[in-house]
């Protein structure tokens, strides 16, 4: 008896945690994970380029936190300013997941030595959980607005999606 109620509690307290740390992922039953966006940058409510937008995914199974690389965002040559990230990927059904965007940018300014210069900065955004799909064949595009800014300033409109 003793010992299927330490079995039982030792499941409850590894179930919670799990559950705790994963909370607001998602999970796809399907074993399908995909996205389609088109992002632009403003920095000062201007539209700019940026160096260098990769994508993650990231899971955890158990007590581990895994991220690995999902690619990196395309420059759209048809409109300005513009950066086209499509993917798709297999994963694991009992295992939730986040995709984290890693944009590398100039918008930010320092001032060395009396001049101001625009420095190289990251900024990294969680992808919300409307923004991907479950589905390879029903993956809808959506275009996101992303203030390079804002995170450095306070203000918390980061990411505007499905503008």
């Amino acid at each position: 008896m003793k010992t299927k109620l330490e079995k039982l509690l030792t499941f409850l307290i590894i179930f919670f945690l799990l559950k705790k740390q994963t909370e607001g992922w998602k999970k796809c039953y399907t074993g399908e994970l995909g996205i389609d966006v088109k992002l632009s940058f403003l920095c000062n409510d201007k539209p700019v380029d940026v160096t260098q937008v990769t994508a993650k995914i990231c899971q955890q199974p158990f007590i581990f936190y895994i991220c690995y690389s999902w690619g990196s965002a395309v420059k759209e040559y048809s409109e300005r300013h513009l950066y086209a990230f499509k993917n798709f990927a297999n994963v694991k059904t009992w295992i939730s997941y986040e995709v984290e965007l890693s944009i590398a940018h100039n918008c930010t300014k320092r001032v060395i030595n009396g001049k101001v210069i625009n420095t190289l900065d990251m900024l990294r955004i969680k992808v919300p959980n409307g923004a991907f799909s479950c589905n390879k064949t029903h993956v809808h595009s959506s275009r996101w607005e992303v203030h390079l800014d804002s995170s450095k300033t306070g203000k918390r409109n980061v990411l505007k999606y499905n503008i």
